[in-house]
């Protein structure tokens, strides 16, 4: 994730909590924290910190939303990503997690 990403989620839950004041330093932190994930599921995340945190997330809190989101994704192909599946790739999907789970 680049400076301008990870600023861009801090000004996320920025709005989502607005009593919060951050130094240069935690601005610092977080953007370093931030730099090896994706920026969409960071944003995500931070949608997901907005809807469940009633207060800015301590770095620890945020990084468990960023990792489930992460879970999700990787997920999502093996689900179809959203597109109806006829029986016959339903039942090959179904074939495949399973014998990935053995």
């Amino acid at each position: 994730m680049t400076e301008d990403e990870s600023d861009y989620v801090l000004a996320k839950l920025a709005l989502s909590f607005p009593s919060k004041k951050l130094s240069t330093e935690e601005v610092h932190n977080w953007a370093s924290n931030l730099a090896p994930f994706d920026f969409d599921q960071a944003t995500v995340a931070a949608k997901s910190v907005e809807d469940n945190c009633k207060f800015w997330p301590s770095w620890a809190e945020f990084r468990e939303h960023l990792l489930a989101c992460r879970k999700i994704e990787i997920y999502r192909p093996a689900l179809g990503a959203g597109r109806p599946l006829s029986k016959e790739e339903s039942a090959e999907r179904l074939r495949g997690i399973r014998e990935s789970l053995q």
